[in-house]
Formats: C-alpha cells, structure tokens, sequence
C-alpha cells in the first residue's frame, strides 16, 4: 500500500510541478488545408510546439481520434526541445468522424466540430497542454478545391470559382495554402479534389513537394497550373515532363478568342485589364511524335490556352492564362471541360477495398486458433466426467478409489495438455494473411494499400513499420471489442506501432498504405484495331500474374493469366463478362471465391454524386499470391494471400485508314430519356416501365480515335416487352448529308437478345457532335385492347466501327 501511495505521491509532485512552472506549449495548430477534414481520410497536422524554459524536455504531441472500426487511436510525434527552442512539427493521422457542434449548426454558415490535441511529457507521460482545434467537416457532395499563390497580381481572384452557375467544377468549398507549407507526401493533399497552382516558385519548391503532388495526382487527383509572372519557371523539369509542356514565353492580351480544339465550343471575353498569356508548347518527341505531350483541348488567340495530361488516375492540365481571365460568363465552357474530365473516377475504390479486404482477411488466413472458450468447454467436461465418475465409484461403495483414480488421472490428463500445446507451439511458425491492392503509374512507381492478419505463436510485442506513412495495427474483432481498447501510433520517420501484444493464436490486422518500387514494371501498349482494344502487355514484374481482366465504362472483359518475364498479347472486344464472373469456369478453391467477391466489391459503383461517370481509360486488374509489402519485415512468416495490380492502359493513336473497332466500354456514351427515366443515374441500370417511353444513346469514340468515316454502330439488346413494340431509330445519312432521324428497326413483342447494325451514322447536329441511336417502345395497337403491363430492358451495349482518318 505504501508502494502504490508513494507512486501516487511523486506523479502529484510532477504534475504540480509542471504546472508552476512555464513548461512547453503548443502554438499554430492546423491542418494542410485548414479547416476542412472528411472523415477516413489520412492528411496532416502541423503544430509548432514552444519550449520556454531553461532546460530540456522531451515531449510528445497527440492527436487522438475516436474511430468506430478501431476504437480510441491516439496519434503520436515525439520531439526532443532544447531549452529556450520552437519546433514545428508534422503528424500524419486518419481523420476520425466528427460530431458537428449543435450551435453552430443553428447559426448562417457552415457547422464547425472541436477537435482535441495535448501535449504529454514523454517521461512521465503527465499531460502538459491540452487545447481543441476547430474543423469544418465536408459533406460528401463537396469537392474541396485549394489553390496556392506567392504572389497576388491583378486578375488573380478565385472566389468565382465556388460561385459558377451550374455547377461545372461541382460543389466546391474553397481553401488556400502558402507554398512553403505545401505537404511533402501525398497524403497530406488526400483532403482536395483539384489544386489550382496560380504561382510557384520552383526555387523555394522542395523536390518532396513536387513528388508528393504528383503522387497524389496519380491516385486520382486534378492539377490546375495557370499562367502567372514565373510561370516558365514554375513548369519546369519534373513538373513539365509530368504535365507534358514546356512554355516558350509570355505575352499580354486585352482579349481572348477562344475555340474548343474539336470545334464544339467557342467563347470570346474582353480583359478589363492586360493579363499575362504564357506561350504553351506540347512536348515532342525527336521522331516529331507527341506520345508523351499533353494534348490540347482549347486554343485562344491561335495559341494553346487549355491542355491535358492524364497522369495515373488523374489529370493535369495547363491553363495559359490567369484565373481572373475566365471568370466571365462567356469563358463557362471551358471549366466545364475542366469539371467533364475531373468527373472520371478510378473503377478501383480504395474505401471499399479496405472495407472489403477487413471483412474477408480471416477467411484466407490459413489454420485459425481454437475458440476462447474451448479451455472452458475443456474443464467443463472434465469436471462432468469427473462428477459421473465420482457419482458412480460412491454408489458401488468404492469412493475410496476415487483418491486413486481420478486425481492422478486429471493431474496426467492436465500435463499431457501442457505439454501438447507446448510442442505444438514451439513447432507452428509464424502465419501471416494478406490482401493488397498495388496501383501502377506511369513512371513505374507502385502505390500498395495492404491489409494482413499476423497469427503469434507466442505471446510477443509486435513492434511495427510500414515504411512510410500512413501504417497501423489494430484489431480483426468487432467493433464493440475495438472501441475496448486503444492504439498508439507514431508518426515519426516512419509511422510505427510500438508494443502491440498479440496473444498465441489470436490475430491483429496491419494495415498499411505506403509507396513502394515492384521488383519490375508492367508494361502495356494498346490501340483501338480491327479486334477492338489490341495491343501488348509485358510483365517485368517479377510475379505471375493470373486472372486479369480489363474493366472500361464499368464493363468487364476478361484478358487471361500474365506470366512472369512475358509479353501477352491482347485483344478485347464484346461481350464484356456478365456480372460478378470475373475468372475462370472452374473455382478452384475459396481464395478464388473471394476474389470474385473482392472485385465486386471494389469495382466502381454508381455514387451519390451523379456527375461522376466512370473513367474512360481502360484499367487492367491482375491477381498475384506476392507480397508486395511485408509489413513484418525481419520474420520469417508463411504467408497465404492475394495481391491485386492495377494498371491503367493509354490508348495510343490509331495510325490513319485503319479500321477499328470500338468495344461498348471505351465509348463516351451518354444515356438519355424520351418521357419518363428509363435508365437511372444513380443505379446505373434500366428501370421497369409501364407507360410509352425511350433511351437515346449518344456515343464517340475516344480522344485519341476521334476522327473516322463510315460509321457503323451495333446494338445488342436484351428486354422483356411482350405486349409493346420497340421501334429503333439512328441519325444517318449519306456521306456528307446531315444527319436525320431514321426508322432502323420494328420489333413488336420483344422478348430476348436482339442484334441492330446501323449504318451510314452521321453526327448529331448538336454542339456535341456525337452519334446517336434511339430506342422507342410504345404500345401495340390503340393501347386500350392490349392489357397493360410491365417491360423492362435488361442491358444494351454498343460497338462502334469504322475507319480512323
């Protein structure tokens, strides 16, 4: 009791005297981009911490969150302050869900939360300071847009940008960051949807910062560079060769003529003052290709004025002139060609991944330990056995034998269970589960979201490292057990959980997210052909890959296994797969189950936003037993897992007089109504109708087959209408006629798979200039003899052909 009173006693003299005396504390505290935070999402914290005494301390700030999968985590950087000393410091954390604050939600403006952080002695862990930082949490229809200014010339004003009409970029919520506290990893950006670069001086730009941008690009991020006094400076280097333009000088302009490269748009702005035009020049190649440049989507004035790279999952594009140039009504048009291409989302979640990947660890995780109530159920029996035993020994009037068979016979059976589990403990080796999702970019750099279940033989601290941030180890339980207990993770060099105890037989899950280099790459060359996608794909990966699929407009088709050290050629074309079939006839065993269920699980789903339409670059999805990051680094563990690769496939450009085929998938297809909605946005499928309705199909190939002659397009239908008549039409012409709404096909009582060819398409007449072909069905008859029912149209697909110009 005196032990306990005199540790009681020397914490209390701690504390008192901490607090008489002017200890460390905490100054600026924010986020990257302050103070928005969505939840789930991992981003930074920056805080400067002051030490003022005359001594040093060794101190840790943290950042706790209350998660619902992982219970209290507790966020840690400890630092060493010299006396008399300011340090800033940067923590990585996953932000946690937030609660909005009640009063604020009553009054005008956006609801704002509290959010906690101390600041704890590293030696006696004694709290110092405690403070709450005040965030705005983002509501899932809003796209955080930053932007980043070293300078503020005339013109340069983006308030315009959250208060264009319609919409065109989204509901955005507007942020800014200085350039010197740009993150230096990609995470630190996961918060934004767009980064508007209005100034940069690549001089005080750290390589770190540049890598982290692109990065964060490549995982689907849009980056917005626009014209400013150092603007050749700016995009220079590594930047450049990312955006795939260089700038060749600069100009001023009282106007802007401005036409949309496919001639579908065009806008004329007069500037109330001069503006700073930058001279943009496409990359090229010493054969005079452009395969690496950025391809230009509007000119102005007979210059570049708007040009795109797809970098990974994202984009980048190149803005020749400063932002307070379009801000007119008249310049609409082109960020509405910004918001279409920063639309297209990556068919690969990661939420759902994760999601996935936590639920269905334990099913792949080899032999499981017994149940934690099974040396319960053990003693139990024992003792019943025992009870009948010794029952039945004092009914037969030998309760004497009792002493001499039943103690000595639960004594051996008790040590033969301790020595057994002894043995079979000394001889089961360590096991670790693992699902991976390892995501390919264009310079050949791997981003791995990995999850794995780690089986202990013995009672041990696991003492993790992911090797970067973000990393972390918490429990394969429920999440009433996961709120029982809490973690701590370090965000120092690397991010680190420190004494995690996982008992024999039990599991934690690691999960990490982290930049790694494959042992190779995964090389793919594609073009539009006479077989539909064609092209090569070389994997120098180092691993076998198997069951690969490519999944474009939301489509799957089906590519086949990639041996290590090979190059396979490819050639898809409809029909894409049927749903949830994604590998072979035979299932071979449950990890093949799990596959499919996995990649149901992660492939793009229809989202609440309904301007978000699925990317049209081909992605190429491929299964490996590799692990690509071993989170227990130094262990020699059996392993039993999947990894999954995804690669996203450039088109490149079909040479001239080639015929092509276009499978339904890579299509620019837009879907739309003739009386009530029969395909529904949300959904993405076909409603039940009751009453006469139709679906208008507009289509084009894609950027880079633009251009082609004799079009022929066939629809492949599959619908039940019975008691209706189902009438297709398409715009279609003579070579060189305008296009006019034609009578293609009557079907009356449609029921199955039917096959349209449509010949001699022409564009439409609208500004979109795209193909169309329309659906119609109506009743048969005068409507009142026929009873009235239900039709319903299963699933339509396209394929466009012709030859490429």
């Amino acid at each position: 009791m005196n032990r306990f009173a005199s540790i009681a006693a020397f914490h209390i003299a701690t504390a008192c005297a901490l607090a008489a005396s002017d200890g460390p504390e905490v100054g600026v505290v924010s986020g990257a981009f302050s103070p928005y935070v969505r939840a789930g999402l991992w981003g930074r914290v920056r805080a400067d911490l002051i030490n003022p005494t005359d001594r040093a301390r060794r101190v840790r700030f943290v950042y706790p969150t209350e998660e619902v999968d992982r219970g209290q985590v507790r966020y840690t950087r400890t630092v060493q302050m010299p006396p008399h000393t300011r340090r800033t410091i940067r923590l990585g954390r996953r932000a946690a869900a937030v609660t909005k604050d009640k009063r604020s939600a009553r009054k005008r403006g956006p609801a704002t939360a509290e959010q906690a952080f101390s600041l704890e002695d590293a030696i006696t862990d004694i709290a110092i300071y405690h403070n709450t930082l005040m965030v705005i949490p983002l509501e899932s229809m809003q796209a955080c847009l930053a932007y980043v200014d070293t300078e503020d010339p005339p013109g340069q004003s983006h308030s315009f940008l959250g208060k264009i009409p319609d919409d065109p970029l989204g509901r955005v919520v507007l942020a800014s960051s200085r350039q010197r506290r740009l993150p230096n990893c990609w995470y630190g950006f996961s918060l934004l949807r767009i980064l508007l670069i209005s100034a940069a001086e690549p001089s005080e730009l750290l390589d770190s910062q540049v890598r982290a941008v692109l990065d964060w690009v490549g995982n689907g991020g849009v980056l917005v560079i626009t014209s400013h006094s150092a603007v050749a400076r700016t995009i220079s280097g590594r930047l450049a060769e990312a955006a795939g333009v260089t700038v060749a000088g600069t100009h001023e302009e009282y106007r802007l003529e401005a036409v949309e490269k496919n001639g579908n748009g065009r806008f004329r702005t007069d500037l109330q003052i001069p503006m700073l035009m930058a001279q943009l020049c496409p990359l090229v190649r010493p054969d005079g290709s452009r395969r690496d440049g950025a391809e230009v989507l509007w000119e102005a004035n007979g210059l570049p004025l708007l040009t795109l790279r797809r970098w990974g999952g994202g984009a980048i594009f190149v803005l020749a002139a400063p932002v307070g140039a379009l801000q007119a009504e008249q310049a609409r048009p082109l960020w509405k060609t910004i918001g279409m291409q920063m639309r297209l989302v990556s068919p690969v979640a990661g939420e759902e991944f994760v999601a996935s990947a936590e639920e269905n660890l334990p099913e792949i995780a080899g032999m499981r330990g017994p149940d934690r109530l099974a040396p319960t159920y053990i003693i139990a029996g024992q003792a019943a056995l025992f009870l009948l035993a010794g029952l039945f020994l004092y009914l037969k009037r030998r309760g004497e034998l009792a002493w001499v068979v039943l103690v000595p016979v639960g004594l051996l059976a008790a040590g033969g269970m301790l020595a057994y589990s002894r043995v079979a403990r000394a001889h089961k080796a360590p096991r670790l589960s693992f699902l991976a999702l390892a995501e390919v970019r264009p310079d050949g750099s791997t981003q791995v979201r990995q999850l794995s279940t780690y089986y202990a033989p013995d009672t041990e601290e696991i003492h993790f490292s992911s090797g970067s941030i973000p990393g972390t180890v918490h429990s394969t339980g429920s999440a009433s057990t996961a709120v029982m207990q809490s973690t701590n993770i370090s965000s120092d060099a690397d991010m680190r959980v420190e004494g995690v105890r996982v008992v024999a037989n039990s599991s934690r899950t690691a999960y990490a997210e982290a930049p790694v280099d494959l042992p190779g790459r995964l090389i793919a060359r594609t073009h539009l052909g006479p077989k539909g996608l064609e092209g090569t794909i070389t994997n120098d990966t180092g691993a076998d890959i198997f069951d690969a699929v490519i999944i474009a407009g939301g489509l799957v088709y089906a590519v086949g296994d990639l041996p290590a050290g090979q190059a396979a050629a490819i050639a898809v074309n409809d029909p894409p797969l049927p749903d949830d079939t994604y590998i072979g006839i035979d299932v071979r065993d449950k990890i093949d189950l799990l596959r499919n269920k996995l990649l149901a699980a992660i492939t793009y789903r229809p989202s609440k936003d309904s301007n978000r339409r699925h990317l049209p670059v081909p992605m190429l999805l491929g299964w490996t037993h590799s692990r690509m990051l071993d989170p227990l680094s130094g262990k020699d563990a059996e392993s039993n897992g999947l990894t999954l690769i995804t690669l996203p496939l450039a088109l490149h450009k079909t040479p001239a007089k080639t015929k092509i085929v276009v499978p339904s998938g890579l299509l620019d297809l837009e879907i739309g109504k003739i009386g009530p909605p029969v395909w529904s946005i949300k959904k993405q499928e076909f409603n039940e109708m009751s009453l006469p309705a139709g679906v208008v199909f507009d289509f084009a190939p894609p950027q880079n087959a633009a251009g082609i002659t004799g079009a022929r397009a066939v629809l492949r239908i599959r619908l039940d209408a019975t008691n209706w008549r189902m009438r297709i039409f398409g715009w279609t012409g003579p070579e060189g006629e305008s296009a006019r709404e034609r009578l293609i096909k009557t079907i009356n009582r449609p029921a199955g798979a039917y096959e349209v060819a449509v010949k001699d398409l022409q564009p439409s007449e609208d500004a979109r200039g795209k193909y169309r072909i329309i659906v119609r069905i109506d009743r048969l008859g005068s409507g009142k003899s026929e009873k009235r029912t239900i039709w319903k149209i299963d699933s339509a697909n396209l394929t466009l052909e012709g030859t490429s110009k």
